[in-house]
């Protein structure tokens, strides 16, 4: 097949002794077997977060198995255009196997909603508590004295505590701020 693409679910079959846990060991002509067919066909395991075994034959004591048999497989291409992916194996409640869940991510970065920045309101200075307020700030002292780092700070604390200040003032009419 070409281009990208991905194989998910249940292959009935595991690729390492590590992933059975039983008191019957594992037969290597299987493993090896399938080591044998996901080559041929170019899949690479994508790997996993969660319990490591995602089907239990629910037996109790010593005669019970459990083995990853569901797993997620991709080729180059697929894996090259999709680097951002994440296989989960979730818990379940009825069946005997966990089901997988495959988070695909993709480069595009979606817009975030940030913090809305500081904006300076022109109307303050028109109260007389503005300029006390920034010469309060700006001349507390900063905790790094390294010149533009200090700036930088000084400025984010001072749109900080304007921001925190202008909140608990009434806005001035846009008509009685031009009469002034």
């Amino acid at each position: 097949m070409v281009g990208p693409w991905l194989v998910i679910g249940d292959f009935n079959a595991f690729l390492h002794a590590s992933e059975k846990k039983s008191r019957r060991p594992p037969q290597t002509s299987q493993v090896e077997a399938f080591k044998e067919a996901l080559e041929s066909c170019q899949l690479q395991d994508l790997g996993f977060k969660g319990y490591p075994f995602t089907w239990n034959k629910k037996t109790l004591g010593e005669a019970n198995t459990k083995i990853r048999l569901d797993r997620a497989m991709a080729n180059k291409d697929w894996i090259g255009k999709f680097q951002m992916n994440k296989i989960t194996h979730l818990s379940a409640h009825a069946s005997d196997h966990l089901p997988i869940m495959l988070q695909v991510q993709s480069f595009v970065q979606q817009r975030q909603r940030r913090e809305r920045g500081f904006k300076f309101k022109e109307s303050w200075l028109l109260l007389n508590d503005c300029e006390d307020t920034i010469k309060e700030v700006w001349g507390k002292e900063a905790d790094d004295p390294q010149g533009l780092v200090s700036i930088k700070k000084k400025i984010k604390i001072c749109g900080a505590e304007l921001m925190r200040w202008g909140s608990t003032r009434i806005d001035l009419d846009e008509a009685v701020i031009k009469e002034i």
